[in-house]
């Protein structure tokens, strides 16, 4: 198996919450690749991992991998995958309530993405950032980076996320009061994590829209939507 293959493998895992299973895949990957010193492969793995620690709370794991990315995409100029490490970074502040961190961190992963061209990590750094201006009411801003972030990630086939920036998306429409185009992209954006079997995703997105079908005391459509949540939630016990 090729080793882009491998870590896909490892990325469906995690989308479906096997993360022990993936880190595993992604260590493998990791060994590969050094093996055939192919760096590119190497960071891509290496992201994967800290991505995977985020998703599992392991923030102090994640944080030292991505410092040691950091340094190491810096020292050799790769300007690509450093952009994407600054975006993670962002990510993992943002998860710990460090917004005005995590918009720094998104801002320079944005300078870098453009300095390298890379359209790919252009739209991850544009759909976090938007993703900042939410919580402050700064819809039309958000917005405006989402318009523009979220063709850079189709064009460069990066679905992992496109879930999340379209339910952003949509969580912007409804913040602007257009009730309609909110809904539509609420529900494309579960269609879109059911396509990649994003269980994280979908779970969330099923409760988004079961709230928001509560508030609209379309009550058989929230429990539908409730439901599905619950059955996807990790058993408490």
């Amino acid at each position: 198996m090729e080793i882009r293959d491998l870590i896909e493998v490892g990325r469906q895992a995690r989308y479906q919450e096997n993360y022990a299973n993936a880190l595993d895949i992604f260590e493998k990957s990791v060994l590969i690749a050094q093996s055939r010193k192919d760096s590119t492969a190497l960071a891509i793995a290496q992201l994967n991992i800290a991505d995977t620690y985020i998703q599992m709370g392991r923030y102090d794991e994640a944080s030292l991998l991505l410092q040691e990315l950091e340094a190491d995409t810096q020292n050799r100029q790769h300007y690509t995958p450093l952009a994407y490490v600054m975006c993670l970074q962002g990510y993992l502040a943002q998860i710990q309530g460090n917004w005005e961190q995590a918009r720094d961190l998104y801002n320079d992963a944005l300078s870098i993405a453009e300095k390298a061209n890379a359209d790919g990590a252009k739209g991850r750094a544009k759909g976090h950032l938007a993703e900042t201006y939410l919580p402050e009411g700064n819809a039309a801003y958000a917005e405006h980076l989402l318009r523009e972030a979220l063709p850079l990630l189709d064009q460069t086939n990066d679905v992992e996320l496109a879930s999340h920036f379209i339910g952003q998306y949509a969580l912007t429409m409804l913040q602007l009061g257009r009730e309609t185009d909110g809904d539509r992209l609420l529900a494309t954006a579960l269609q879109r994590a059911q396509r990649l079997n994003f269980v994280t995703e979908i779970r969330h997105w099923h409760q988004v829209i079961g709230q928001r079908q509560l508030d609209k005391h379309q009550y058989k459509s929230a429990f539908e939507h409730y439901h599905q949540f619950l059955q996807l939630s990790p058993d408490p016990m």
